[in-house]
């Protein structure tokens, strides 16, 4: 069997299946929020290391936690290519992602149907996996939340393409396929705590409102172009976005001359 075997383990997060489990047991505990049996499907969430961002990404993972008898339980996690270009969307042809908490399988046949069907936005670089840390990060939580159930990750990096084109063409799919979409992204990094500030603002009441056209020209965030799928998928959904957390690296690991700012949010059917 083909494993994408970790990279990032006691880099971002601790590779030890005990010291994992108990921080990201701290994490969800201290979230004080509480939406259960509302109908979602989308979540944003951050991904750096945990020290920094695991507080607020937690508050992500509670919600699905809290509401995981009634979602699907396939997730398709679109997430920032960091080090490789690419004009296209990649999944990682592996059949399982290890993490310390136990291995997760991939939905390699509906990544197949994407591939075959619209080979012009779906492909694979493999390079652009090796050292991507953007869909690792979320997976610890995942299996974490889930520990006694089974699901399966449809792990998509996605690169320079258009995100209302690829946002229609994952619409359909999920019509098909009842899926779960996670966009794993940070906001503006390494500016001065208050300068930042009013930056990602900025960003989060672009897409808190879905106005598409500010989002392009003026947003900062990593994972820009996942974001803008969702956006439209939730938009011709009428699914709408709630912001559960925001705070930056200052304020989870205290200097505040460089900062990378974080947020969770969770979309909601009005229906």
């Amino acid at each position: 069997m083909s494993i994408r075997k970790t990279v990032v383990a006691d880099m971002f997060y601790p590779k030890n299946p005990n010291e994992l489990s108990n921080n990201i047991k701290k994490y969800i505990k201290n979230v004080d929020i509480n939406i259960k049996k509302m109908n979602i499907k989308w979540v944003v969430v951050p991904h750096a290391g945990y020290i920094y961002s695991g507080s607020i990404a937690a508050y992500s993972y509670k919600i699905i936690k809290q509401n995981w008898k009634n979602i699907p339980k396939t997730f398709v996690i679109l997430a920032p290519s960091h080090y490789e270009y690419m004009e296209f969307a990649s999944c990682w042809m592996f059949e399982e992602y290890e993490t310390p908490l136990g291995n997760i399988e991939v939905d390699l046949e509906l990544w197949k149907e994407l591939m075959d069907n619209y080979p012009d936005y779906f492909n694979f670089l493999a390079k652009a996996h090796k050292e991507e840390h953007s869909i690792e990060t979320q997976l610890p939580f995942l299996k974490y939340i889930s520990w006694w159930d089974n699901f399966k990750i449809l792990p998509i990096l996605v690169g320079n393409i258009n995100p209302i084109e690829i946002g229609e063409i994952l619409l359909k799919l999920s019509q098909k396929k009842d899926l779960f979409f996670i966009v794993s992204s940070d906001l503006s990094h390494y500016k001065h705590y208050e300068d930042a500030g009013a930056i990602d603002q900025d960003t989060l009441r672009s897409f808190l409102s879905q106005d598409i056209k500010n989002i392009a020209e003026n947003a900062d965030a990593c994972g820009i172009y996942p974001w803008l799928v969702l956006n439209q998928i939730s938009y011709l959904s009428k699914w709408h976005p709630k912001l559960l957390k925001y705070a930056n690296s200052g304020d989870t690991a205290w200097w505040k001359e460089q900062v990378v700012w974080y947020a969770s949010l969770v979309y909601i059917s009005n229906s």
